[in-house]
């Protein structure tokens, strides 16, 4: 089956010139630098300002900035603003695009010109070998993600295969449209001005009113200004008739794309004539290979099915329809391909076939419009399930791959041995896995872990329909063989690794992703080379389905320090709906903890373990006890574990909280504020917290974690670091003393912030504990250069000069700061001033997760030290490659003295 390159939809366009003089700037009057301060935020460390000039019917453009991607952009735009249906084209040329090969030069479709989370739809030529590549992308909700499809044209070489769109040294056209009467946005290329390929197109609701422009960004976090001019630009007024399709018919494990042999389906073809008056034209329609055609409308007629109808298309919407049924051997991946006067119908085109089971798997299919059929079979002798798959990856907003699946309601675990063939592909992505989904739908919510061919294990997910996907990994030995689990309690899942040598469990990763009974689980399989295929093995494998599980919470983030009582441990149990549990619930403590308060009178404590026994329990129950900490204990930290156990002898480890962390310093309250200009003046730190830490090779003594600078001697870079707080405010100063630094030239100033000797603060406010919920995590970065005159940051507004020197954020959203280098040539001071109020969740919180790395070793980014007890979260072991961005582990404060302020106070500020 040949793949399709694009399957939305195409349009008929025909365009007027706009009336009018061309104004100073051309078609356009509005200019925005996304990321200045003008149009924040500044993604990165680096913008200056981009600009535009027009003449001679050419517009050149110069601009820079991190990116036009994510959830903001950062880049250069010159555009107007129109209502209604308009076609904006033009041709695109570098001049000069940077080192980055993902600068961008394109034309573009917005929401809101001047706002960098806007909404948008546009095409681009990005910067490598001057224009080796073209995508279309969008951001469909405002401050959402982005996503992109890079536009391919077919291989005159090799018929039936496609090659990158790539700009001739004339340049490429290129155009983007919005056809507002439909909700309808259209990306084209062309090669010659004259003649139009469509690259891709979406339904995008858009305000009435939006802007048109070209856009432009160098990808670099540096002050470099990407060049690149647009000519034969046009806004022209654009009117058209598209044809979408739609379906109804069977619904299988809640997706619309898959068949078996019998069922039938109608077919809706929505025609929307944007002209005002009725449009002649030929509607055609090719169905797959003997699926057979009945109830055609509209007086069409079918031909060794080829639909087709002479239509004359009123203005706005009108449809027509057929029926389609499929036949009792029908192939197994299948496409619908249609046209108006030409061009493609859009909508949804591909259709899997729906697979009998193998094994104790329900069913089998493929899933997204793979370029090759997959397969699966079961060896009963050998307890072996085979599984061949096709598809480009299971990774970003959609999957392609193959599937063996069952369906299965609440908490689960599947594990299996798993092999992928050596031999077969050398694509070192090739992944074969354990995965659960919530649907079929190519772009489902989902959780898998999965091996490469380099055996290299990740637990990889997308946590909602549509969106992107993340993971993180850990190598596998390449000497080692081990068994792959997954579980789900709830809606927390987690990944495991089962060495086959000692049996040990190792938990690799937990994710909270929402799915909704039933979900589908099983067996994945994809090869990354559409088109190819790959084979993966799965050995001893079990799915166990459990009535109940346990979620354990915490009332606190921290122990009492020098030990104490935490009151109100909480375990959650629940039961599947219509089902009971008997069994019991286990609570296993460390070595020197004891408990007490039990919720239920039939809780026993012996031996460091709390038992509660259950009978015929349906629904939820809370399971309370009260923990008693040492104060010994409380310096190393409590981590709990537990587990359901059942009937039948299984048992589910409980999931949720389970480590508490100490407090290693309390900051003490004062009614007063400091002066960022970093300078430690004197008394406006008196009274604070003070830790002063002389480099010591090798020391790791709580409550400091220290890393030796590659160029320093372990004697010689010192920090002291003093931190107090008011009613709203944290004031943290970081005092440096670094013999190495060259005061007499200054500072290097490298472009990247992180090489520059620097001060990193990172705050928790929640301390959640679950990856997915490290959303009070905020990292800071000031650097100084060496006469005091300059600092940069990341993940922080722009900085503004103070007086006397030193910088501080221009908005104080989150912080302010100031820094220096010092009079005497010894070091620099870097001072934060931090809002509680954005900072803690809930705004009351006195507990906090708390960081600072110093960073030196003169442009080699080397993090130095680091305050910050390293406490693992979710049982992930500490990774020192990965030590200066971590959001598994903190220090713990203690904000004592006055609380912060209520909410309503916040309005006098």
């Amino acid at each position: 089956m040949q793949k399709k390159i694009f399957a939305w939809s195409v349009f008929v366009l025909i365009c007027s010139l706009t009336a009018g003089q061309a104004l100073a700037q051309g078609l356009f009057e509005k200019t925005a630098d996304w990321g200045t301060t003008e149009y924040p935020p500044q993604r990165g460390s680096f913008k200056v300002p981009g600009s535009v000039t027009f003449a001679n019917g050419t517009y050149t453009l110069w601009g820079n900035g991190d990116d036009i991607w994510d959830n903001n952009d950062e880049g250069f735009f010159v555009y107007t603003e129109k209502t209604g249906s308009w076609r904006l084209s033009g041709r695109v040329q570098w001049i000069d695009p940077g080192p980055n090969e993902w600068s961008k030069i394109g034309l573009m479709i917005r929401e809101n010109g001047a706002d960098p989370y806007s909404r948008t739809f546009y095409t681009i030529l990005r910067g490598q070998d001057f224009g080796d590549r073209t995508d279309v992308a969008w951001r469909d909700n405002t401050g959402g993600p982005s996503y992109n499809t890079q536009t391919f044209q077919p291989d005159p070489d090799f018929p039936g295969s496609s090659i990158p769109v790539e700009a001739t040294l004339e340049g490429l056209w290129l155009s983007v449209t919005r056809i507002a009467e439909a909700n309808m946005v259209i990306a084209e290329y062309s090669f010659d001005g004259a003649t139009w390929v469509t690259a891709g197109s979406r339904v995008m609701e858009l305000p009435e009113t939006v802007a048109y422009g070209l856009c432009i960004t160098n990808h670099d976090d540096n002050d470099f200004l990407a060049e690149a001019i647009v000519s034969d630009v046009k806004l022209e007024e654009a009117a058209g008739t598209i044809v979408m399709r739609s379906f109804s018919g069977p619904e299988y494990f809640g997706a619309t794309s898959l068949y078996k042999a019998g069922d039938t389906f109608q077919v809706t073809l929505t025609l929307t004539n944007t002209h005002g008056v009725a449009v002649e034209s030929v509607l055609t329609e090719t169905v797959p290979a003997g699926w057979i055609v009945s109830e055609i409308s509209d007086g069409g007629s079918e031909t060794s099915g080829v639909i087709m109808w002479n239509l004359s298309v009123p203005a706005g919407n009108s449809t027509v329809h057929y029926k389609v049924t499929v036949p009792d051997d029908p192939a197994l991946n299948v496409s619908f391909n249609g046209n108006l006067d030409g061009v493609t119908t859009g909508g949804p085109a591909q259709f899997n076939r729906l697979l009998d089971g193998v094994g104790m798997f329900t069913a089998h299919a493929d899933i997204g419009a793979v370029a090759a059929d997959g397969a699966a079979t079961y060896n009963e002798a050998l307890d072996e399930y085979e599984v061949t798959g096709s598809g480009t990856d299971i990774w970003d907003y959609s999957d392609e791959f193959h599937f063996v699946f069952k369906e299965v309601h609440g908490a689960f675990s599947l594990k299996a041995l798993v092999e992928l063939d050596p031999f077969e592909s050398s694509n070192e992505w090739v992944e074969a896995g354990l995965m659960a989904r919530d649907d079929l739908s190519s772009d489902a919510a989902n959780y898998a872990t999965i091996i490469r061919t380099d055996l290299q294990q990740d637990a990889q997910w997308r946590l909602v329909k549509g969106g992107s996907s993340d993971s993180t990994s850990a190598n596998m030995n390449a000497d080692q063989l081990g068994e792959l689990e997954i579980t789900r309690a709830g809606n927390i899942f987690q990944a495991w690794y089962i060495s086959l040598e000692t049996g040990q469990r190792t938990l690799l990763n937990t994710q909270v992703v929402e799915m909704q009974d039933p979900i589908v689980v099983g067996l994945c399989v994809t090869s990354h080379e559409d088109g190819s295929l790959s084979k993966g093995y799965f050995l001893n494998t079990e799915l166990h389905e459990y009535p109940a599980f346990a979620v354990r919470s915490l009332p606190v983030d921290a122990l009492p320090a020098g030990g104490g009582v935490v009151e109100g441990v909480k375990l959650v149990v629940e039961v599947l709906p219509g089902t009971s549990f008997t069994g019991t619930v286990v609570e296993n403590l460390p070595m020197g903890l004891t408990a007490a308060n039990f919720s239920s009178p039939d809780a026993n404590f012996a031996n460091g373990m709390i038992t509660w026994t259950l009978s015929g329990m349906e629904g939820t129950a809370e399971l309370t006890y009260d923990l008693t900490v040492s104060e010994n204990v409380a310096l190393n930290g409590v981590t709990l574990s537990g587990q359901v156990n059942f009937s039948d002898g299984s048992s589910l480890a409980t999931v949720g909280d389970d480590s508490l962390f100490p407090v290693f310093w309390t900051v003490p309250y004062f009614d007063r504020a400091v002066t960022l200009d970093g300078v430690i003046s004197e008394g406006e730190y008196e009274g604070a917290y003070v830790e002063t830490f002389a480099h010591e090779e090798g020391d790791l003594t709580p409550p400091g974690v220290h890393w030796s600078g590659k160029a320093y001697p372990a004697d010689e870079e010192n920090a002291t670091f003093h931190i107090f707080h008011n009613s709203r405010y944290i004031f943290v100063a970081v005092d440096i003393t670094d013999p190495i630094l060259d005061f007499e030239s200054g500072f290097t100033a490298y472009t990247e912030v992180w090489r520059n000797d620097s001060v990193e603060l990172h705050m928790d406010g929640n301390l959640s504990r679950l990856e997915a919920k490290e959303d009070n995590r905020f990292g800071f970065q000031a650097a100084v250069l060496g006469d005091g005159s300059r600092t940069a940051s990341t993940s922080a507004p722009t900085p503004v000069a103070l007086p006397g020197g030193g910088y501080a954020s221009n908005d104080g959203a989150f912080w302010n700061y100031g820094a220096r280098a010092k009079e005497d040539g010894s070091g620099y001071v870097v001072e934060y001033q931090v809002d509680k109020f954005q900072i803690l969740d809930p705004p009351t919180r006195t507990v906090i997760g708390f960081e600072i790395l110093i960073n030196g070793a003169e442009g080699t980014g080397d993090r130095t030290s680091k305050w910050g007890y390293w406490n693992t979260k979710l049982g992930m072991a500490q990774s020192d490659a990965e030590h200066w961005n971590d959001e598994r582990g903190w220090a713990i404060i203690e904000l004592m003295g006055a609380p912060v302020q209520s909410v309503s106070d916040w309005s006098l500020f």
